[in-house]
């Protein structure tokens, strides 16, 4: 069985209570009050079809692209700059890779908030230019 990554995410979307549900619970929510400056604020109406298109690509990414091997009843063929090509194989369930999907979504979310967190800010009145501990090689506008 062949699937587009759009007809995949519509199918999705119909089922976005579930992955509502798993927004709402207490371990994503504790993420909340930790003031995090990347934590979004979704509300129902923002899982949309384009909102679980992106996070299908995100969960493929993070997911499936570093254990293809535990993956061996489906696989992604890349198309294009961003669509996919699932491939079940035969007597494997398309419910299966929903519910796995929607199974792996917090590990998805919640690693996006620690990829993303916020940049220590520079101590006030230690503007030396020196370049101390504050730098992070490698990573471009952090070293002072």
């Amino acid at each position: 069985m062949k699937v587009r990554l759009g007809s995949l995410a519509k199918t999705l979307y119909l089922r976005r209570d579930k992955i509502w549900y798993v927004y709402t619970g207490a371990e994503i929510q504790n993420k909340k009050k930790e003031k995090k400056e990347n934590f979004p604020e979704l509300g129902p109406e923002d899982f949309n079809y384009d909102y679980m298109y992106r996070y299908i690509i995100d969960w493929i990414e993070k997911k499936y692209e570093t254990n293809k091997a535990k993956f061996s009843w489906f696989t992604f063929e890349k198309m294009g700059d961003n669509d996919y090509l699932l491939k079940i194989k035969r007597g494997a369930n398309l419910k299966k890779v929903l519910a796995r999907i929607v199974k792996e979504y917090k590990d998805v979310f919640l690693e996006k908030l620690e990829n993303k967190s916020p940049k220590p800010k520079a101590q006030k009145g230690s503007q030396s230019g020196s370049g101390g501990p504050s730098a992070s090689p490698g990573v471009p506008g952090t070293g002072g």
